[in-house]
């Protein structure tokens, strides 16, 4: 199923927002399912070549990059 939301754009958003620290987004904060959400966080993560960990509940998930340090 297509989602009316540019993945690159959002990809993005991701890469920005992980850069600043750790993420917590609420299921009415994205404009996709929080299952891609967080599957394109692995994406952004894969293509920066950092670790990330991704935890959700509910209508919940918080992400962050992992030192590598």
């Amino acid at each position: 199923m297509e989602h009316p939301v540019d993945r690159r754009t959002l990809k993005k958003e991701i890469a920005r927002r992980l850069a600043e620290g750790p993420v917590q987004v609420h299921a009415k904060e994205t404009p996709v399912p929080l299952g891609e959400w967080r599957s394109m966080v692995r994406e952004v993560a894969s293509e920066l070549g950092q670790p990330v960990t991704v935890y959700a509940a509910a209508d919940t998930t918080w992400a962050a990059l992992l030192s590598t340090d």
